[in-house]
C-alpha cells in the first residue's frame, strides 16, 4: 500500500491538467476518507455475522480493480522524459539519488518532518475516537460507527472543498488556514457530554484537518526533485506515517493514566478526550508553523522542471524562507 500510494499520486499529479491539480488532489487523497467510509458501514453490516475476516476478502475486490486499471494506464509525458534524459547522461540511479540528497537535503527532512505532523493529525484525530465514545462517554458500537461515519463525510467534504481552494489561496496558505480553523473546533470535538454536539464536533474537525490533507498530494508532488517525483511523495508520507504510528498508543495510555475523577461501574474511566484535545492542538500548531516557512510552488510545470534530472528549475540549494 505504501508503494501504491506514492506511485499513484505521481501519476495522477503528471497527467493532470496544472489548473486543475488541487481539486483532483482532494479528490484524490479524499479516496482514503471513502475507503474508511465504506469500510466502518461494512463492520457494522457484515461482522457481527460473518466475523471481522470478511472485511479482508471484501478488500480484494479494489486491489483486483487497481490490478486491471493499472494495465490500461500510460506513462506520463514527464516521467518519460525524465528517463530519457537518465539514459543521455548514462547516469545510475544510486548517483542521481546520491546528487539529489546533496541538493535537497533540506527539503527532504522538511517533507518527512511535515508529513510526520500530517500523519500525527489525522491518525490522533481518527484512530481512538471510536474507543473514545464508547469508554469515555458509554455510547454504543454502534453509535461509535455513526461517529465515525459522520467524520469521513465532514473529510470527503472538507478535503474537495480545500483541494479546491488551494487553487486560488496557494498550498501552504490553504493548509495553514485549515490548521487555524481546525484548532477552533477542538472543543466542540472533545468537550460536550450529548452524542449530537460530538458528531457536530466530529464533523468539522475532520472538515479541517482533511481539509490540509486534500492539498498534500499536489503540495508534495510539486516540491518534489524532479528525478524523484514518485519517490519523494510516498517515501515522506511513509516515513511521516512510521514516525506518528504511536498517536493512538499515546492517547490510550495517557488517558488511561489520568483518568476522570467519577467511577463507571465501579470502574474508573478513561480521559480520552483531554489527552486527544491537547495532541491536537499542539499537532495544529505544528502543521500551522510548518506551512508558513515551508515552499510554495503552485503550478509548477514538471515537464519544464525535468531539463535536469538532479536538479530542478532555479532551486538547487533548498531555502525555506516564505515565499508568495
Amino acid at each position: 500500500m505504501g508503494g501504491e500510494w506514492g506511485l499513484g499520486n505521481s501519476l495522477a499529479m503528471e497527467v493532470l491538467p496544472v489548473e486543475s491539480r488541487g481539486i483532483f488532489s482532494g479528490i484524490l487523497q479524499m479516496s482514503y476518507s471513502l475507503g474508511n467510509l465504506v469500510a466502518a458501514m461494512l463492520y457494522y453490516s457484515i461482522v457481527p455475522s460473518l466475523g471481522w475476516r470478511a472485511l479482508f476478502w471484501i478488500s480484494i475486490i479494489p486491489a483486483v480493480i487497481t490490478i486491471v486499471m493499472s494495465l490500461f494506464l500510460k506513462e506520463s509525458e514527464a516521467w518519460k522524459q525524465t528517463r530519457q534524459q537518465q539514459k543521455n547522461g548514462a547516469q545510475r540511479y544510486y548517483k542521481v539519488a546520491a546528487d539529489m540528497l546533496k541538493n535537497h537535503w533540506l527539503r527532504c527532512v522538511y517533507a518527512v518532518v511535515f508529513m510526520a505532523s500530517m500523519n500525527f493529525l489525522s491518525h490522533g484525530s481518527q484512530d481512538l475516537y471510536p474507543t473514545f465514545l464508547k469508554k469515555q462517554h458509554g455510547f454504543s458500537a454502534g453509535q461509535a460507527t455513526i461517529g465515525t461515519v459522520v467524520g469521513n463525510i465532514g473529510a470527503i467534504i472538507g478535503g474537495i472543498f480545500f483541494g479546491y481552494i488551494s487553487e486560488y489561496l496557494g498550498r501552504r496558505r490553504t493548509i495553514a488556514i485549515c490548521a487555524i480553523l481546525g484548532a477552533c473546533f477542538v472543543p466542540l470535538w472533545i468537550l460536550p457530554d450529548k452524542f449530537g454536539n460530538l458528531l457536530a464536533g466530529a464533523f468539522f474537525i475532520q472538515v479541517f484537518v482533511q481539509g490540509a490533507w486534500g492539498v498534500i498530494p499536489a503540495y508534495l508532488s510539486e516540491i518534489s526533485p524532479a528525478a524523484f517525483r514518485a519517490t519523494f511523495p510516498g517515501l515522506a508520507y511513509q516515513l511521516g506515517n512510521l514516525i506518528s504510528a504511536s498517536a493512538s498508543q499515546i492517547e490510550a495510555t495517557l488517558g488511561e493514566k489520568n483518568p476522570l475523577p467519577e467511577l463507571r461501574d465501579g470502574k474508573a474511566v478513561p480521559n480520552y478526550g483531554h489527552v486527544q484535545g491537547i495532541l491536537i492542538g499542539v499537532i495544529f500548531s505544528c502543521v500551522l508553523v510548518l506551512a508558513v516557512v515551508g515552499r510554495e510552488e503552485k503550478g509548477k510545470q514538471f515537464l519544464e522542471s525535468t531539463k535536469s534530472v538532479d536538479s530542478d528549475d532555479d532551486d538547487n540549494n533548498d531555502n525555506f524562507n516564505v515565499k508568495t
